[in-house]
């Protein structure tokens, strides 16, 4: 089961058995594991926060599971 919210604090009231949230909002990259749920931001491609630049995530998802997940940086 996977969940989309654009807020942090819209991710922390996920459905049960949920596996995975990405969200964005904060324009921050992120990959943790909370309480069995995770929690991806991607980034952002405009608007971007100093620390990572712009770019973007790739999450792969195979047989019911995340197979891989990659930040893609898109400055040169």
């Amino acid at each position: 089961r996977y969940f989309m919210a654009h807020k942090p604090k819209d991710a922390k009231t996920v459905p049960a058995g949920t596996r995975l949230v990405v969200f964005g909002h904060t324009h921050k990259r992120l990959d943790e594991e909370r309480d069995g749920v995770r929690y991806v931001n991607p980034g952002a491609i405009r608007r971007v926060h100093e620390e990572c630049g712009p770019g973007l995530a790739i999450l792969t998802i195979e047989n019911r599971g995340i197979e891989g997940l990659e930040f893609v940086n898109l400055r040169a």
